[in-house]
């Protein structure tokens, strides 16, 4: 993992993780990554501390991680969903197919992208409810949110 310091547009750290460093992001006190060995880390950004917890499993190897009210979600064949202050895993929500991206919605609750099309919205406040899905087709890539709205990139969409 690289930090970069944006006043001198050059390399300021590097810290070794193990495996490769596949997404990061920062909230909640600390830099997230997903790793190719299948576990997220957590970063202390000032001293460069590294807390892994137990592996999770052999789910593959994370597609994104973010930074959610709920938690940090590590995106994999499941959702993760990370406590911020273990880094362990608290639970794992299923969208119905690979996640490759995440918009955090104010309190409970966030839209995903799933990898067949879909936009899946966890909304109940233990995220324990079926999802709402809203489907869109196959290029459907990735999702954020803004002032209170859902925008999300799709390759094709016939109106």
């Amino acid at each position: 993992l690289v930090r970069i310091d944006p006043r001198e547009s050059r390399v300021a750290r590097s810290i070794e993780v193990p495996g490769d460093a596949l997404a990061v992001t920062s909230g909640r006190g600390a830099i997230w990554t997903g790793t190719s060995i299948g576990r997220p880390l957590r970063i202390d950004p000032r001293s460069g501390a590294v807390t892994a917890p137990p592996p999770i499993g052999a789910r593959g190897a994370p597609r994104g991680v973010a930074t959610t009210d709920d938690g940090i979600l590590v995106l994999v064949r499941d959702t993760w969903v990370v406590d911020p202050r273990s880094a362990r895993l608290e639970r794992t929500l299923d969208a119905g197919g690979f996640t490759s991206g995440v918009a955090d919605i104010p309190g409970p609750g966030f839209w995903a992208v799933v990898s067949d099309g879909e936009l899946v919205r966890f909304a109940d406040p233990d995220l324990s409810a079926p999802p709402a899905r809203v489907r869109l087709g196959p290029g459907t890539l990735a999702v954020a949110s803004a002032r209170g709205k859902i925008w999300v990139a799709v390759a094709e969409y016939e109106y």
